[in-house]
């Protein structure tokens, strides 16, 4: 098991340091004063134990970082993912600490034409030209005897329990999928996909698997889902910035887009402790669609925002005390850094847990909100 975040305790200079310097590009956790995080959703608030924020719009370059222009082409010979790192960020702790990227391979079958081979040069910062700040990018190219893909995971395998945050946009060739998704096994994984050789309108939102042991589809698995635009009833697309949001909780899974509720479900919810991978492949089968000879598509991504639970953390809440500060993460003026909720948020919410060992919480708050106000 990864161990979990250890926290350092608040403090009025660590707290001015974070407003003084916020290294927006760093892994970080935001919010030292919080103990616990809350999110809203669509019947229920959800609580979570730790936050990590992934931002990757203001990615430091070194001398022999070019982030201007995209890592070169993978070629017919690079058949193996021995290929180095496009850039130092990637070998610095900042990213070596949450993420690990891929090179296994994966060969071709019956419902699979196409070798996939992952390659480190695949996974690169790229400067946007219109606005000037940078973002991670993964790529997939068609070869002749290949395909060339791109996989980034957490290095926690142990999350159990979830809500995710991506900002991301997806361009390029049909024969791709851009998948943003918690994974254990093929049985125990729920899917945000994007599929190029769809319209732009819609992801795919799916728990696995999405087919029974006699190879029948199994009802309600996945579903083509509509993207809502930001702030508008039209639809959105895939090709725009989107804010993906996946949340992996006891007994159902949702999915949301620029911050509206889109899609639940409750067949398939995961059961074991997992990671999260982003991936952007293609091996010519049903699913992918077959993308033509050099075809190549990107997925963008400028930041990864998480609260979670872990499978070795039961019991942590009480262990220390209980959830002393809860922290919102939604709604934010700055998106990664949660704010402390209001007393009278954090009453109401924990008592809705039911649970008799709350109700002495509920006291300390009121007791302390009648002292802040000098009643």
């Amino acid at each position: 098991m990864i161990a979990p975040i250890n926290r350092p305790p608040a403090t009025l200079g660590s707290i001015a340091l974070l407003a003084l310097f916020p290294l927006t590009y760093a892994q970080k956790d935001n919010s030292p004063d919080c103990s616990c995080y809350v999110t809203s959703g669509s019947t229920s608030p959800s609580y979570f134990t730790y936050h990590s924020f992934h931002d990757f719009r203001n990615a430091a370059a070194t001398k022999s970082d070019n982030f201007n222009l995209p890592a070169p082409i993978v070629s017919a010979s690079q058949d193996n993912g021995t290929e180095p790192v496009t850039s130092t960020f990637f070998t610095s702790p900042t990213f070596s600490n949450d993420w690990s990227i891929q090179t296994w391979t994966s060969h071709a079958s019956a419902v699979a034409p196409f070798s996939r081979v992952n390659s480190p040069q695949n996974v690169y910062i790229h400067r946007d030209s219109r606005s000037s700040s940078t973002h991670l990018t993964l790529r997939t190219v068609r070869l002749p005897a290949f395909q060339s893909i791109a996989e980034v995971d957490t290095v926690a395998t142990n999350i159990y329990y979830a809500s995710i945050r991506i900002r991301a946009r997806v361009a390029g060739s049909p024969g791709a999928v851009a998948g943003l998704f918690t994974f254990a096994d093929d049985t125990n994984e729920s899917d945000i996909e994007i599929l190029t050789r769809d319209v732009s309108t819609q992801f795919r939102a799916t728990n696995q698997p999405t087919v029974d042991d006699s190879d029948n589809e199994i009802p309600d698995a996945t579903t083509a889902v509509r993207i809502a635009a930001a702030n508008s009833k039209k639809n959105g697309s895939w090709t725009d910035w989107v804010d993906y949001r996946l949340d992996w909780l006891d007994g159902k899974t949702e999915w949301f887009i620029n911050q509206k509720s889109v899609e639940e479900k409750t067949h398939g919810v995961p059961k074991k402790a997992s990671r999260f991978i982003m991936n952007l492949w293609g091996n010519g089968g049903v699913w992918s669609g077959n993308m033509s000879l050099g075809g190549v598509a990107t997925m963008d991504v400028e930041w990864v925002d998480m609260v979670y639970n872990t499978s070795d953390a039961v019991g942590k809440r009480e262990q220390s005390g209980g959830c002393r500060t809860v922290c919102n993460v939604d709604g934010l003026k700055n998106v990664g850094f949660p704010e402390s909720a209001s007393s009278a948020t954090a009453i109401g919410t924990w008592r809705s847990r039911s649970e008799a060992g709350y109700l002495g919480l509920f006291w300390v708050l009121t007791i302390g909100y009648i002292i802040s106000i000098g009643i």
